[in-house]
């Protein structure tokens, strides 16, 4: 696994995350098997359902379904079917080292706390070439970036700041902030109950008013953080 050096106040990049064959590859990402996000609170739906399901997906596609499932004689096919996007990874590692090196980038308020959601919003915006200097313009994935309006899904912020924070080498006075992650809430517009999305849980009024209510509050509450990220 590569990971980042400290040498005279800065962080190095290894050679390899400038190379765009190799992070196109599955099995150069960190931790093939995603064990590093075992203690979220999704993880036993990471291979049906949920928000770690779909980050999986995203990175990995078909090269984790087959790593994980060959040694099992599985009646169904898994559903993972389609070529997976790793490079987004060391795209946010890259731009998240490009920020603690050069930290004049993004204004001091945000740079003192910085969160997945900074580190994707910087990275989403800025030219290719400023994060792949001597190699942009000699694979046509750097093209195809850089006409794209956004590289690497908000969605999963938290998640990729957990993945970088455990694999990467940051010193510990640089990690990327991060909160709990919590299970997904939404609401029934006709019976007025809320569930998680991943169906593991239900709330009405008439099975617990209390923790209805509770559940109400962390609904309301997404939804703005839901916004929030919607405009950054």
């Amino acid at each position: 696994m590569t990971r980042l050096t400290f040498h005279s106040g800065e962080y190095q990049v290894p050679d390899e995350w400038n190379d765009p064959e190799w992070i196109m590859k599955f099995s150069n990402f960190p931790d093939p098997k995603f064990f590093h996000l075992r203690n979220e609170y999704d993880w036993e739906n990471k291979n049906d359902k949920g928000l770690l399901y779909g980050y999986i997906k995203h990175l990995a596609g078909t090269e984790y379904a087959r790593d994980i499932y060959q040694p099992f004689n599985l009646p169904e096919k898994p559903k993972r079917e389609y070529s997976g996007s790793p490079h987004a990874y060391f795209l946010f590692a890259k731009g998240t080292a490009t920020l603690l090196n050069k930290p004049s980038l993004i204004r001091k308020p945000y740079f003192k706390c910085l969160s997945g959601s900074d580190i994707i919003n910087f990275v989403n915006k800025v030219p290719i070439k400023d994060l792949f200097p001597n190699s942009w313009d000699c694979h046509r994935i750097f093209s195809r970036l850089d006409a794209s309006k956004n590289i690497i899904p908000m969605k999963y912020s938290a998640l990729y700041a957990r993945t970088f924070n455990a694999t990467s080498g940051v010193l510990n006075d640089d990690v990327i902030s991060t909160k709990d992650r919590e299970p997904a809430l939404t609401q029934c517009k006709i019976c007025k109950g809320i569930y998680e999305l991943t169906g593991s849980a239900t709330y009405t009024m008439e099975q617990n008013a209390f923790s209805y209510k509770y559940a109400k509050r962390t609904l309301e509450r997404q939804k703005a953080e839901r916004a929030k990220l919607e405009n950054l």
